[in-house]
């Protein structure tokens, strides 16, 4: 299996080796989409999720947040993760969220929007920053 960077990743207050790799076999030589593995030894805990990145946008979307829902809700049926994972990742889908490129251009869009705010709003003037007038303590000796 060839791994790429290992991430860090904080999910219900626990650290969780995050990765793409290439394939992902289940047990039975299935090939998966993404795993989340917690397993006890003597030791310790190794918590990893690993995504493989063939996959499309949507689909990557998809699976990072089922396998993400699978490291938070470890009693959750497969059932209701793969329900909630489709549901959350259309949502984030239509709002616009794909990858790095996407997520930049929405904060530039929303920066111009709140630009265009500021300048389009007649008779609000600005406040001015207030500045410290506080005295400034000195040491001195009478």
């Amino acid at each position: 299996m060839s791994k790429k960077k290992v991430m860090k990743v904080r999910l219900n207050n626990h650290l969780w080796d995050f990765s793409f790799a290439l394939p992902i076999h289940a047990q039975d030589g299935q090939l998966l989409n993404g795993v989340c593995d917690y397993t006890r030894s003597k030791y310790g805990v190794k918590r990893s999720i690993t995504i493989s990145p063939l996959l499309s946008k949507l689909k990557l979307l998809d699976v990072i947040i089922h396998e993400m829902l699978h490291a938070i809700c470890w009693s959750k049926s497969e059932r209701w993760v793969n329900k909630r994972a489709t549901e959350l990742a259309t949502v984030l889908w239509n709002l616009g969220y794909r990858d790095k490129n996407s997520l930049r251009e929405i904060s530039r869009a929303r920066t111009q929007v709140r630009r265009s705010r500021r300048l389009s709003t007649p008779g609000k003037k600005s406040k001015p920053r207030l500045q410290n007038n506080r005295k400034k303590k000195t040491n001195s000796t009478k």
